[in-house]
């Protein structure tokens, strides 16, 4: 069980680097981009869940599945 938590870290940290790095600055709140990405490093679990549950900007129509 420790390793599958350890896993779900990694990916959210992972997925929250990936994140930041993609963005413009102006999709970013609160923070500039640098110091969310050191965030992100020292505090995974708790960097990773603020940055997405605040630092980031959703779109208005919030998220939108590509159709095919």
């Amino acid at each position: 069980m420790p390793f599958l938590f350890s896993i779900l870290v990694i990916v959210l940290m992972v997925g929250a680097l990936v994140d930041i790095i993609k963005r413009e600055d102006s999709q970013v709140r609160f923070l500039p981009k640098m110091a969310w990405i050191v965030i992100v490093i020292l505090l995974p679990l708790i960097g990773g869940l603020l940055w997405f549950a605040i630092g980031r900007e959703y779109s208005e129509a919030g998220l939108r599945i590509p159709r095919m």
